[in-house]
């Protein structure tokens, strides 16, 4: 006859799973976004990272694509390629 195995306890019952709920953000925190936005977009036209295409290809050493210029003169950007350069 073969041996019988011994019984293995039972494992703990699992925990159920809840959503985490997420607050919305502080108008606070949407202005420094917004502003923090403005400024990396700023400086991407400004170090000339931001470039018009010109047939249908970005200018070598640009990442970015220039759309235009928002109301209040901020440049509007797209990121097209990543540069090692």
């Amino acid at each position: 006859m073969a041996k019988k195995q011994p019984k293995r306890a039972r494992a703990a019952p699992r925990k159920k799973r809840t959503t985490k709920k997420v607050s919305k953000p502080s108008a606070a925190a949407l202005a420094a976004t917004k502003r923090a936005q403005k400024k990396f977009s700023r400086d991407v036209y400004l170090r000339g990272e931001a470039k018009c295409v010109k047939d249908g290809k970005l200018e070598p050493g640009a990442t970015f694509e220039l759309q235009g210029f928002d109301d209040e003169g901020t440049p509007i950007i797209t990121r097209r390629r990543f540069s090692i350069t």
